[in-house]
């Protein structure tokens, strides 16, 4: 499970007055949170479509790191 210091990034994020992808993912009604043994995964119609993991060390723990599936990423040949 995550911890207060490893979302402390995202609230930071959320309660920031400037747009964020994170305030996106907040406010999206097609997309549904699931925490996991340490991250968040994002999912659409049964679909995960991106994980939110936290970066060891740093800021104690808890810049976000965000993996979108290669399928979803927009990249050619993928």
């Amino acid at each position: 499970m995550t911890s207060g210091s490893q979302t402390s990034g995202l609230r930071v994020l959320a309660e920031s007055l400037i747009d964020n992808w994170w305030k996106e993912v907040l406010e999206s009604k097609d997309l549904l949170l699931a925490v996991r043994n340490g991250y968040l995964n994002a999912y659409v119609k049964g679909q995960s479509v991106f994980k939110i993991a936290f970066a060891k060390g740093g800021s104690n723990g808890s810049e976000p790191r965000l993996a979108i599936h290669y399928k979803l990423s927009g990249e050619a040949g993928a």
